[in-house]
């Protein structure tokens, strides 16, 4: 059994991560596999990518991988808003493989 840490921290690595981020054309790749629409993979992005480089830390990659969840359970950005649903600190360990493969494609980064 593989914990829901380490993978999160695979899938991370396994998108080819340079110096510990994903290149925006790796993100946005992976974010095409959720399947949300284009609004909800933008507002992913740009909460995600917290420091505005264009590439994803574990950090912001484990941030946008909950916005994704949270999108696929019907919440929205104004929800997520009001709700402060969105943690500054997101930890790979909120992860598991079952959850990993309901993510099926997503259009953020352009």
């Amino acid at each position: 059994v593989v914990s829901t840490q380490s993978t999160g921290v695979q899938l991370f690595n396994s998108l080819g991560p340079v110096n510990g981020k994903l290149s925006g054309k790796a993100a946005h790749a992976f974010l095409l596999t959720s399947n949300l629409p284009t609004h909800s993979l933008k507002d992913i992005w740009t909460r995600s990518d917290r420091d505005k480089d264009g590439c994803l830390t574990l950090e912001e990659f484990s941030t946008a991988l909950t916005l994704i969840k949270n999108f696929k359970r019907g919440l929205n950005s104004a929800a997520m808003n009001s709700m402060h649903a969105i943690p500054m600190q997101h930890t790979p360990q909120q992860w598991s493989t079952a959850s990993l493969h309901n993510t099926k494609t997503l259009g953020c980064c352009s």
